[in-house]
């Protein structure tokens, strides 16, 4: 298959988003951020919650624009976040993802973490591992509130083996390797002590293609799972970023590395279920096989069957957005698309990609995404 074969959505005029758009006066007066009862006016199944969006990384492709990253931002105190994941639970919500910025320095996130516990319903959170790995008292904190009872996720683009200097964070070159270590041996001291559920992500690029399969079969041994997903740059160039922070995205010219990637992927997944072996991959099988064409040239937005994603999102001062990147929910069927994992997370994505039968396994063994189930 070619990307010229993929019929592309029409670019539609950016949308505003409010702490991700460029600054614009005029379309922040008046604007106003969806309530809890018109999200859920359409099938939802998760929420990602964003106490913080503050991080002290600096990596190419960030979703989180710097002026956000390392900037003041106004935050909802810690019983706000506590009323409104016990509101959401009493809504059904089936999975609670604490999002970032870097979640674990968030004053009180202990706290936050208990109430999901709490709650019983099954939670997440996204660390890059760096500040619970300089501090291993506020790590213990977390883990006395429930740390181990829930999903922990970490951000694991490169095999690093040596600890590297921390000067590598601020750089834009190296700050994803940088905490590729930090964040795999969080990861690896979490699951020696029982963690419900480990997660690697790792984000897909040029400069990392050829450690994906040495990375997979390293996970593999620890017990580690992983996702793969690719630089997301429809969905943020339609909030009106500058298009010089996807300079580093994957294109047409990678689509061969990265199928051989997946398939060498896909099949030993497959060699493990017919063995009834755990899998590694936590993806959909339909995601992973569409990876090297719609997650490349990312032409599939949210106006077709696959409808608004199940997913929706709450920033630090407690304002809405219909989904993770998009605000308003009018402005979501003009986005050209995304292949985030957040919507592999969700049946919908994996329904449409079913329609598209391109995706579907020849050999009848396609694979559900396990996140909600780890």
């Amino acid at each position: 298959m070619s990307l010229k074969k993929i019929k592309k959505g029409e670019l539609f005029e950016s949308a505003y988003v409010p702490f991700s758009s460029p600054k614009n006066k005029k379309l922040e007066r008046g604007f106003k951020f969806p309530a809890l009862r018109e999200v859920f006016k359409h099938e939802i199944s998760e929420v990602e919650i964003f106490p913080t969006r503050n991080c002290s990384e600096n990596c190419e492709g960030c979703s989180v624009p710097k002026v956000v990253r390392w900037g003041q931002e106004r935050r909802m105190s810690v019983s706000w976040w506590q009323k409104f994941i016990q509101k959401t639970a009493e809504k059904g919500v089936k999975y609670i993802m604490i999002m970032g910025g870097e979640p674990t320095v968030f004053p009180g996130i202990e706290k936050i973490i208990k109430t999901i516990v709490e709650c019983k319903v099954k939670g997440g959170i996204f660390t890059d591992g760096i500040p619970l790995r300089q501090n291993p008292k506020r790590l213990e904190l977390l883990v006395q509130n429930g740390l181990l009872k829930m999903t922990i996720h970490s951000s694991v683009d490169y095999l690093v083996k040596k600890e590297p200097p921390l000067k590598m964070g601020k750089k834009v070159g190296t700050s994803r390797y940088h905490k590729s270590f930090y964040g795999l041996e969080l990861l690896k001291a979490l699951k020696a002590r029982e963690a419900k559920g480990v997660v690697a992500n790792t984000v897909l690029s040029p400069a990392n293609l050829k450690q994906i399969i040495p990375l997979y079969q390293e996970l593999e041994r620890q017990g580690i799972k992983m996702t793969l997903c690719n630089y997301q740059w429809q969905c943020h160039l339609y909030q009106g970023r500058d298009p010089k922070l996807f300079t580093d995205k994957l294109v047409e010219k990678h689509i061969p590395q990265v199928r051989e990637i997946i398939g060498f992927i896909l099949r030993n997944e497959k060699k493990k279920i017919k063995k009834g072996k755990e899998r590694t991959m936590a993806n959909s099988s339909r995601f992973l096989r569409a990876l090297p064409y719609l997650g490349i040239a990312q032409p599939v937005g949210c106006n077709n069957s696959s409808g608004p994603p199940g997913v929706f999102a709450v920033l630090p001062d407690g304002s809405l957005r219909h989904c993770p990147v998009i605000t308003r929910l009018k402005d979501i069927p003009g986005c050209p698309g995304c292949h985030y994992g957040f919507r592999d997370r969700s049946p919908k994505l994996e329904n449409y990609l079913a329609e598209m039968k391109v995706f579907n396994d020849p050999d009848r063994l396609d694979f559900p995404n396990i996140i909600h189930e780890i």
